[in-house]
């Protein structure tokens, strides 16, 4: 979230919003009207104490001095998290993992790092809520996914997620190494055939160990066809080379504790009224990076315009960085430094 200034609804509260109220204030309280002008519409972000001092001096002479200086600030939410609240409701979706052993039970659980992931959405759009006002602005629930071992059972849960009648937005935590709804999510953005390789059809790849966990239609064994290196795990994207005067694979390697990398979609649709929202970073420690990331930098994977036009809108951002392990005894956390957030191109995503 971001600091804004509040004078604009203390003034309108008031009635003191009228003409000529800056050049008033300036007079009043003896600062430079400009100053006064960018502060009322939030267009400044410093503020020197005798110029607050002054401002609260001034709104004191007028009654308005209840809260001060703390009235004058607010927060105001991340413009990611606020489209995503809008429907009123948020269904967050965690893989879940199943092992079935030698016993008749069947035993399943979920990632540690996804499990973490989830937590930082519910805490952000929780902290939408209002605390002055009663009434939840968004309820947000956790619902389970399936490993693609089971895509029917995934196939079912994404057509409810789908239907018409459901409501509210959706956020899939989890590549497609342990979350089929994010295999049959980027399959149906771009077209393809889920779980099957589907060389081409989308412009970012994961690149596997040399034994493939599961069939994908945007990973697999060895690296994107056409790419021009050693082709070591990692996650590819498509971008513009000047060079070769179109779009070639380039590589984000994954070094565990070093450096990795994640891929955040974001899809709109103005017709529906909802958003989805997939978040996977080629380990298990990266999807953990990329929720650190969107926590302090939610509004860096937002750029729709704030009116929405009809049809399908989709962003997709490549997130590369580095990482430092902590020390033993902090449950495994990593410090993430250095992050690129790099926007794939529109040409390259499906539109409607």
């Amino acid at each position: 979230m971001r600091i804004e200034f509040r004078l604009k609804q203390l003034l309108e509260a008031a009635g003191l919003l009228v003409h000529g109220i800056s050049a008033r204030i300036a007079a009043e309280a003896g600062i430079d009207r400009k100053t006064v002008q960018a502060i009322r519409e939030n267009g400044s972000r410093t503020i020197k104490l005798e110029t607050l001092e002054r401002l609260c001096d001034w709104l004191r002479k007028q009654n308005l001095g209840e809260g001060l200086p703390g009235a004058l600030f607010g927060f105001r939410p991340s413009r990611l998290l606020a489209a995503l609240a809008e429907p009123g409701l948020v269904t967050i979706y965690e893989a879940e993992r199943r092992h079935k052993g030698t016993e008749p039970t069947v035993r399943s659980w979920m990632s540690r790092d996804d499990i973490s992931v989830g937590a930082t959405f519910v805490e952000l759009l929780s902290g939408l809520d209002d605390p002055q006002d009663n009434r939840r602005r968004v309820g947000v629930k956790i619902a389970h996914g399936y490993v693609p071992g089971d895509p029917a059972a995934a196939g079912g849960i994404f057509k409810r997620m789908r239907a018409p009648q459901a409501k509210g937005s959706a956020i899939l935590i989890g590549s497609q190494l342990a979350h089929a709804l994010t295999e049959l999510f980027v399959a149906d953005l771009f077209k393809c055939k889920a779980f099957a390789p589907m060389p081409g059809k989308v412009p970012f790849y994961l690149r596997f160990g040399d034994k493939a966990p599961v069939p994908s239609c945007f990973g697999g064994t060895k690296a994107p066809s056409g790419y021009k290196g050693s082709g070591g795990p990692g996650i590819y994207y498509q971008a513009w080379s000047p060079t070769a005067k179109k779009h070639v694979w380039v590589g984000c390697p994954s070094t565990r504790g070093r450096e990795d990398a994640g891929v955040v979609i974001v899809r709109r649709d103005a017709g529906e009224g909802r958003m989805e929202m997939a978040v996977f970073g080629y380990s298990g420690q990266a999807t953990a990076a990329l929720g650190d990331i969107i926590r302090h930098k939610p509004d860096e994977f937002w750029d729709f315009s704030d009116n929405p036009r009809r049809g399908l809108e989709v962003r997709v951002y490549i997130c590369t960085f580095e990482m430092t392990e902590a020390p033993a005894g902090q449950g495994g956390a990593v410090f993430v430094k250095n992050e690129k957030i790099i926007p794939l191109h529109s040409s390259l995503l499906p539109v409607q």
